[in-house]
């Protein structure tokens, strides 16, 4: 790995899950990295018990001749695929997102009610150009800060959720879809389920639990 770091956070590990599975926090916790992004659009995939979470990248033209220059030779990334970025989420604890320069991984272990801790990753190819490993090396400095701020947050949004009295139950919007299926899962494995159904249907819960 280029880089591999740990933090211990101060919520729980579903908490951090949370966050990444939606884009509200986006403009008020990254402001510096909303032109990057265009959350309007967001996608959602069921793949079973796991999923796979995207938002749209700004198009801008230098982005595309970057491209270019730094994807791997017969690597072919279909244009509307290489202006996304995608996020999988591989039930319970891990989420990878992949590009043709790099991988990032992040792996959260429960600690505790309110604590967690967060394992994070950043790779490439063993014989990656020197250019590729430059635009890497950039992608993976953005990718520390932006982890930065949400882990800033995060102590916040568990001492609001532990507030909330222990039978408050948060409805879930519709366009939410990430999170109804994550918590669906979660609430099949309390239930006594295995989360098994890899059908990609399931009928998640339209709210969660704190």
């Amino acid at each position: 790995p280029m880089v591999h770091r740990t933090w211990t956070l101060e919520c729980n590990w579903k908490t951090f899950l949370d966050n990444n599975a939606e884009r509200y926090h986006v403009p008020s916790v990254h402001p510096r990295w909303t032109r990057a992004l265009a959350v309007e659009r967001v996608d959602f995939e069921a793949i079973g018990r796991h999923h796979l979470f995207s938002v749209s990248l700004a198009n801008y033209g230098w982005r595309r001749v970057i491209d270019r220059w730094t994807t791997p030779r017969g690597v072919a990334v279909p244009a509307a695929e290489a202006m996304r970025y995608q996020r999988y989420h591989l039930f319970p604890n891990l989420l990878v997102s992949a590009t043709p320069q790099s991988t990032t991984v992040f792996r959260v272990f429960p600690e505790g009610v309110d604590r967690c801790r967060f394992e994070y990753e950043f790779l490439v190819a063993a014989g990656a150009s020197p250019l590729v490993r430059a635009r890497a090396r950039l992608a993976q400095w953005m990718s520390e800060r932006i982890v930065e701020e949400d882990n800033a947050i995060l102590s916040r949004v568990q001492r609001g959720l532990a507030a909330l009295p222990a039978d408050t139950v948060l409805p879930l919007h519709r366009e939410e879809q990430a999170l109804r299926h994550f918590h669906g899962i979660v609430a099949e494995f309390v239930a006594g389920g295995d989360g098994s159904d890899d059908s990609g249907t399931r009928n998640s819960p339209s709210a969660l639990s704190r």
